[in-house]
């Protein structure tokens, strides 16, 4: 009997972790996929977000020296260059929305637990910061 109810529970559980990789990666495909438009409301939103969140290590000016920016193995992105020099996204704000959603590994960018409008508006405040222009992808 205790072994049928440990199997029970095992095959649960595995049905569970099944699930739960199938939505995640349907969540992952459609990751910015609609992005939120770009207003006045959320650009001022972003600014904020960015005050609260991001200055440490990107700094005021979006340049990568933040504060923080020098104890890190990995130096934070410099928003500033052209948004074709970015390493990961190349400038492409769907890329940046996933950066801001699941983080990016082996760095210390971490995932951030935004509400998806959050994210646009720090999408858009980051690329501000770029000296290129770029259309939302």
């Amino acid at each position: 009997m205790k072994k049928r109810l440990e199997r029970s529970i095992a095959a649960a559980f595995a049905l569970f972790t099944a699930l739960l990789v199938f939505f995640s990666c349907a969540s992952i495909r459609e990751l910015g996929e609609k992005p939120a438009p770009k207003t006045p409301e959320l650009l001022a939103q972003g600014k904020t977000l960015y005050e609260n969140n991001c200055i440490q290590c990107h700094g005021a000016n979006g340049d990568g020296k933040g504060w923080k920016a020098a104890e890190l193995k990995t130096k934070p992105r410099d928003f500033t260059l052209p948004l074709q020099q970015w390493n990961y996204s190349k400038g492409e704000s769907k890329k940046i929305f996933e950066v801001l959603k699941m983080g990016l590994p082996d760095t210390p960018m971490a995932m951030f637990h935004f509400t998806d409008e959050q994210r646009w508006a720090l999408v858009y405040r980051v690329m501000e910061f770029s000296q290129g222009n770029a259309v939302a992808r």
